[in-house]
C-alpha cells in the first residue's frame, strides 16, 4: 500500500484503508509507523519510549502472523 503524507511528514493511512485492510496489511502499516517513530525517538532519554514501540511492533508482527 502507498501511504499519503500527513502535513507533518508521517505517512497517514486514510479511513477506507482500515475498512478493506487484512490484517497482514494492517500489521505492516503498523510496523512502517512504529520504524518511524523509531526514528524520532532516537534521542537520548527516550528509552521508555523505544520500549513501547517495541511492543507495538512485536504486536504488528503476531497480527500479520494471524495468532
Amino acid at each position: 500500500m502507498s501511504l499519503t503524507r500527513s502535513k507533518r511528514g508521517a505517512p497517514a493511512a486514510p479511513p477506507a484503508f482500515w475498512r478493506k485492510a487484512g490484517p497482514a496489511e494492517r500489521a505492516g502499516y503498523i510496523e512502517e509507523m512504529t520504524r518511524e517513530m523509531a526514528n524520532l525517538a532516537a534521542g537520548p532519554g527516550l528509552e521508555r519510549l523505544r520500549d513501547l514501540l517495541r511492543l507495538a511492533e512485536a504486536e504488528a508482527r503476531r497480527l500479520a502472523l494471524g495468532r
